[in-house]
C-alpha cells in the first residue's frame, strides 16, 4: 500500500475475513430481495455522504480552489488522526472474540502505524500531543475510541465502513480516475479511487445482524457517528 494513501479507506486486508466463522451463514437465510444491514444504513446516511461530497475540501480539489494550508490543515489532523486510530484498533482487537476479526484488527493498525509514521517524516511531525485537533476530528477520534473501548468489536468494524465506502464512492462522483484536480490530481486519484470496496465488510455485518449478534439499532447509532465524522471533518476545511 502506498503510504501516500490513507488506510482509512483501504479493505485490501479483507480477504483476511474469507474464513470468517460468520461467513459460513446465517442459521436462518435471509429472505430474499430484502434490504440488508449494509444497504440500510448506507441509505440512512446519505445526508451526510452528500455533505462529505459538497465539502470544502471536496470541493476545493474538484474546483482546484483548495488552499494550500487548508490542505496542510487537513492532512497534519489526518496525521493525528490515524496516529490516534491505531490505539482503537489496538483495542477493538484485544476485545475481539473471533480469531478473524482480531487478526484482520492488528493488520489494519500496522497499515495505520506505517502510514502516520510517514506522514509524520513528510510532514516534520515529532511529537503528536503538540498538535491541537479541531472539534470536528476530536469528536470523530473520541466516538471510535468509545466504539473499542465499549462495544463488541464487530461494532468496530461498522465503524470503519462509512470511511472505506465513502471515499470511493466520492471518487466515482467527481471522476477520480480521469478527471484533472491541478496539483491534488495524484493524491485524489490514490485516495478517492472508485475501485476500492468495502463489500468484505459489508458481508460480515450483514452475517453478524442475520445471526443477532449485532442490532440494526445500535449498529446505526454506530455506522451514523462515523459517516457525520467524514462529512464534518472533510466540512471544517472552508474555501472562499
Amino acid at each position: 500500500m502506498s503510504t501516500n494513501m490513507s488506510p482509512r479507506h483501504s479493505t485490501v486486508d479483507a480477504h483476511i475475513l474469507g474464513s470468517h466463522s460468520l461467513h459460513k451463514g446465517p442459521l436462518t437465510p435471509p429472505v430474499p430481495g430484502a434490504e440488508t444491514l449494509s444497504e440500510y444504513l448506507w441509505s440512512a446516511t446519505e445526508h451526510y455522504r452528500t455533505q462529505a461530497l459538497t465539502s470544502g475540501f471536496v470541493q476545493g480539489m474538484v474546483k482546484k480552489s483548495l488552499d494550500p494550508e487548508g490542505f496542510g490543515y487537513y492532512m497534519i489532523q489526518d496525521c493525528i488522526f490515524t496516529f490516534k486510530a491505531k490505539t482503537s484498533f489496538d483495542l477493538a482487537a484485544q476485545r475481539a472474540d473471533d480469531v478473524s476479526v482480531k487478526q484482520l484488527l492488528i493488520k489494519k493498525a500496522e497499515d495505520f502505524t506505517a502510514y502516520y509514521q510517514s506522514l509524520f517524516a513528510k510532514w516534520h511531525i515529532k511529537d503528536p500531543s503538540g498538535i491541537e485537533l479541531g472539534p470536528e476530528c476530536t469528536e470523530y477520534v473520541n466516538h471510535e475510541q468509545d466504539v473499542a473501548t465499549h462495544k463488541k468489536s464487530i461494532y468496530f468494524i461498522v465503524a470503519i465502513i462509512p470511511c472505506a465506502k465513502l471515499w470511493p464512492w466520492i471518487g466515482e462522483k467527481i471522476k477520480a480516475k480521469v478527471a484533472d484536480f491541478g496539483v491534488y490530481t495524484r493524491w485524489v486519484k490514490e485516495n478517492f479511487n472508485p475501485d476500492s470496496s468495502a463489500v468484505e465488510y459489508e458481508k460480515l455485518i450483514n452475517a453478524a445482524f442475520d445471526l443477532g449478534i449485532i442490532t440494526k439499532e445500535e449498529a446505526l447509532n454506530v455506522y451514523e457517528k462515523s459517516m457525520k465524522g467524514e462529512a464534518e471533518f472533510f466540512s471544517s476545511i472552508k474555501v472562499d
